[in-house]
């Protein structure tokens, strides 16, 4: 489904910060269904009573088309496309759902690096990617809300599909992705060599 772009100063802020926020891609009905399966999900396999905090179900798109729906029956998946180039990137074989249980207090400090091994390393290094494209199923509109960036407690359960894609070529070169930051985005690179 395309339809929506990427402004220059989207693409810009990307370059620069190696995020962007892109606000309403995914339709309302694409959005309940997908909510509607993180209740199943939880409903089937509940965390703990006393759990708080982060809460993860990894499961297989294969298995899960409401879940996979908001990535690729939405604008979301061309919108990384832009970043990567067009007809690069392949579909994830696996969603994360995300959970931040509300009341969570602790505040970690810092981020980390997703990757089995983040660092260069002897032997195959594995478990890189190329983007990390977060679909946040919960509003996030004010401070406590378990922003992604805020990190103190919520009022709620603060709900995530994360999503790990790479280029169709990124398993030839995951030594070389570690020590340049733009290898798999192609159009990132053409415009910072031409700025």
């Amino acid at each position: 489904m395309v339809g929506r772009v990427l402004s220059d100063m989207q693409i810009s802020d990307f370059a620069e910060r190696g995020y962007i926020v892109a606000s309403r891609v995914v339709p309302g009905d694409i959005v309940d269904k997908a909510a509607q399966r993180i209740d199943d999900i939880a409903a089937a396999g509940p965390p703990g009573q006393d759990k708080r905090g982060a809460h993860f179900y990894f499961r297989e798109t294969k298995d899960e088309p409401a879940l996979i729906a908001p990535l690729t029956s939405s604008p979301a998946f061309s919108l990384g496309e832009e970043l990567a180039g067009r007809s690069t990137l392949e579909v994830p074989w696996q969603v994360q759902v995300a959970l931040n249980i509300a009341p969570y207090s602790h505040c970690p400090g810092r981020p980390h690096i997703d990757a089995a091994n983040a660092e260069p390393a002897e032997g195959p290094v594995r478990g890189t990617f190329t983007m990390l494209a977060g679909i946040l199923m919960t509003d996030q509109l004010s401070e406590n809300c378990g922003n992604l960036w805020v990190y103190y407690g919520s009022e709620q359960t603060r709900r995530a599909l994360y999503f790990r894609i790479s280029t169709i070529n990124h398993a030839s070169h995951r030594d070389e992705f570690l020590q340049d930051t733009w290898l798999d985005y192609a159009p990132i690179r053409t415009r910072s060599a031409t700025a």
